[in-house]
This record gives C-alpha cells, structure tokens and sequence, in this order.
C-alpha cells in the first residue's frame, strides 16, 4: 500500500437541534477566532465563491463550506436565530467534522436509507476509489450503497480531490459536491522564541549571525542595536533548533515601531547566514507597507517580488511561509499576498533586520515561531 487514507470530511456540513432533527433552515456564522470579526467561508475548494454570511442551511440543515488558512470561530442558529451549537478555533474542517461512518439524508431530513453515493476525480466523471479504512485495504463499491440508517465509511487519498454524487436509492439525484480532500496529520518541527530574558547584544546560542552585527535583547524583545551595517540573524541547529526542511515559516509580532522610517525588521524563510544577504524576508517599515524580498549570495542581487498596500501596525502578526516555489505573507493570520518564485530553495527560519540606527530608533519585534510546513 502506497501510503494511510485519510477519514473524509462530510461532503456537506450537518447541523441539528436539540433533539437531533437537521437543522432545516438555519444560519452559520463565521468569525475570525476569538473576536466578533466576520470572516469569508467559501463554496468551492478554490475559495474563489464566498459565502454569504451567516449561511443559510439547506433542508437538510446542511451547507458544502471550504474554509481558508485561519482560524475560524462557528455560531449555529435556528431558522428564528435562536442560538444552537457553537465550535471554536476551527483550522480544519475534517478535524471538526469528520466521522466513521459518514451519515446522509434525504431532502426530507430522513435517514437515507439504500442511497448511493458516487465518487469521482474532481470536476469529471472519472471514478475514483475511496476506502473502507485508513489501511487502504479494501476499496468501496462504486457506488457506495448506504446502510439502513444512511451510514457509511469513506476514507480518501490523502490531498486528492474527489467529487461526490449522492442520488437516492431509486438513482434519484440528491446533490453534487466537487472539491472534497482529506489530509493526514503529520508531525512538523516548530521552535519558538519569546525572547524574555535579560537584555543583551546577542540572541543567545540558538541563533546563528552575519559577522560583525548585533540582534539584540532589549525589553524582552528583539532589535537591532549595534554595528554600523545592515544584519541579517536565522534559526539554527543549535540546542533545541533543528535543521528545517526546505518547507517552512518564519513570524514575528510587531511590539513597537520606530520613530524614524528608516529601521526595517521583519521574518525571513531559507536564510543562509554564510552570506550577509541570502533569503526570502518581510520588510516590516515603520510607516511603509509590507513588501516581500529576495536576496541572493550578495547585496546586489537583491528584488523586490511584492509591495502590498498594507502598513505595519503595532500588534500585527507577520508571517512568511514558503513551500515548493509558492510564497505566503499573512498579516495576523490572514493572506494578503502569494507569489512564487524558485530562485533560493534552502536555507533556515529567522529574522532580518537592516539599517543602522541608535537607541533613539529602534523597532521591536517579539514572540519569534519557526515551523516546518507542508
């Protein structure tokens, strides 16, 4: 067997009320995590089609939703707005949702007793094997034929996207839903650094430095404080850092800003500290928008592959992730820009900081999280 299938998520959301009756006709309200901030669910895998919000339940009480790469908060009311259920700090709808056995109904809300469920390749009419369990073992029918309570097991290919066709037991149809996939965990390395130690005028041992710079310890915060030229610092294998792989983020939080335009700070992903410059990094300018860099093996080969039209904030969250050639920046856990780029393919996790500047100007930069990626 090739590789562990993955438990598939409901093709359709299902909610229901106090008494186990599908929710026909309800609402689901979608927050950014922790706040009362609305926030765009989709429906469609390509996250291009929003939702309205709250989405309105189908008779069934079912909605088919995508989410994006954030942290999502759920409220669920009944077609009177009365409060229903409710899930928090929701990142992945299979993780939330999914069950063994998958249970479906009819339009009615009834069990769908005999039902058949066909499963394709995405946007065609292809069939695709989907599994009894995640050994991958034994292969479905295709159709599934549903059991007397409208049950059965599904488990995917993992990150493979299948389109389901659900039709009574007669053959009549149901719904279509396209764009369904499924991911196994996987354990990726994280670091963190909260930098809340005595000010000094270096990191400490889990860092490694361009020669001649200083990224510093002040207030239980980073910054740059010394030298006269510009620095760049990256997470190493040193103490409890490992080497990451080539698929990884750097962030930082944004504590203070400058007084001056000048000081720029900001995350970096494959950072070589063998060259001054080397690397993908966020510029974080006081009073400028956020752009995103590349360097290579020497200042002059530096280009400028975005500059968004979103100005640092204290407080802003600032993450750049890479994976393959595809760049991510996300500001407070929200994407403002992807782009790719293949030019520099290793390298670790850090921070860059560039200009000189006194203890007048200064920016601070706190809460420092490396992790691998998919």
């Amino acid at each position: 067997l090739d590789m562990t299938k993955a438990a598939s998520p409901p093709p359709k959301l299902a909610f229901f009320d106090g008494d186990d009756v599908p929710l026909s006709g309800g609402y689901l309200y979608t927050y950014v995590a922790g706040t009362a901030t609305p926030a765009k669910v989709f429906m469609n895998s390509a996250l291009t089609i929003p939702h309205p919000n709250p989405v309105r339940l189908d008779v069934r009480g079912e909605a088919a939703v995508w989410i994006g790469d954030a942290d999502y908060d759920f409220e669920v009311t009944d077609a009177n707005g009365n409060p229903v259920d409710s899930f928090t700090s929701v990142t992945s709808l299979a993780d939330e949702f999914a069950t063994d056995p998958l249970i479906f109904y009819d339009d009615d809300g009834n069990l769908l007793s005999g039902g058949l469920l066909y499963t394709y390749a995405a946007g065609t009419t292809t069939p695709l094997a989907t599994y009894t369990d995640s050994s991958g073992a034994v292969v479905n029918a295709n159709p599934i034929e549903l059991t007397s309570q409208g049950e059965a097991s599904i488990y995917l290919t993992p990150d493979t996207e299948h389109k389901f066709v659900l039709k009574d037991a007669l053959d009549g149809l149901i719904y279509t839903v396209d764009g369904i996939s499924a991911s196994i965990g996987i354990s990726y390395f994280s670091w963190t650094d909260n930098f809340d130690r005595a000010n000094a005028y270096i990191l400490g041992t889990d860092w490694s430095y361009v020669p001649s710079t200083y990224i510093s310890i002040r207030s239980n915060g980073a910054t740059y404080l010394g030298g006269t030229t510009n620095g760049v610092a990256s997470c190493v294998s040193e103490a409890n850092v490992a080497t990451f792989s080539a698929n990884q983020e750097a962030e930082i939080t944004i504590r203070s800003t400058a007084a001056w335009l000048i000081p720029i700070c900001g995350p970096a992903v494959r950072v070589d500290p063998t060259f001054t410059h080397h690397g993908y990094y966020v510029e974080c300018s006081d009073g400028v928008a956020y752009s995103v860099r590349k360097y290579g093996n020497d200042h002059g080969s530096y280009a400028v592959l975005v500059t968004t039209a979103t100005m640092p904030m204290v407080g802003d969250k600032v993450t750049l992730r890479v994976s393959g050639t595809t760049l991510t920046l996300l500001v407070n856990d929200v994407s403002i820009w992807t782009g790719t780029d293949s030019d520099i393919a290793t390298g670790q996790p850090g921070m860059r900081f560039r200009k000189p500047y006194t203890d007048d100007f200064y920016m601070i930069v706190d809460d420092f999280a490396a992790r691998e990626v998919a």
